[in-house]
């Protein structure tokens, strides 16, 4: 366990927590986590700028132009990096970890053959049940249709009898 926690220490990430944008860069020069409400996410913008000598800095601008340094790293492509994850989960609630691809959500497609199979599934099981369930013999329908009720030589069907013709002729 504790060289999972080293493993995820040493690994840049961006996700969505909730209302809250949450940014974990322990590679940069100063590691931090930062947070961000989704509502003030909304009204800014983010994007990257030369630290002087220290390196490329990604910034936050709000909607006043106010510009909030969260991060600087030695490596531009590592804060265009970072800024990209940025914008892949704004866009799609999707989570990055820069060292690694990132994890999407299922997509409406996933949903939809989900759905579909389950409709497949539902309507074999029902032809399969359909298909053990016993069915009448045509050959005995035919007989009691000839011959009226078993054992009654009426000749007719549909006729009416009462109850002591019926049960004297069993």
């Amino acid at each position: 366990m504790l060289g999972q926690n080293k493993k995820n220490a040493s690994t840049n990430s961006v996700s969505l927590n909730k209302d809250s944008l949450v940014l974990s860069l322990p590679q940069a020069k100063e590691p931090v986590v930062w947070r961000m409400d989704l509502a003030q996410a909304r009204a800014a913008s983010f994007t990257i700028g030369e630290a002087g000598k220290s390196g490329w800095s990604l910034i936050k601008k709000d909607q006043d132009n106010k510009e909030t340094s969260i991060a600087t790293f030695e490596e531009k492509e590592e804060a265009l990096q970072i800024l990209m994850d940025v914008s892949e989960t704004l866009q799609g609630g999707k989570t990055s970890t820069s060292s690694s691809s990132p994890t999407y959500p299922q997509s409406e497609i996933t949903k939809w053959a989900l759905a579909a199979g389950g409709v497949l599934i539902v309507a074999g099981l029902f032809i399969y049940l359909a298909s053990i369930t016993p069915q009448t013999s045509t050959a005995f329908m035919n007989e009691v249709s000839q011959t009226g009720i078993a054992g009654t030589d009426s000749g007719q069907t549909g006729v009416p009898i009462s109850a002591d013709a019926f049960l004297g002729a069993q």
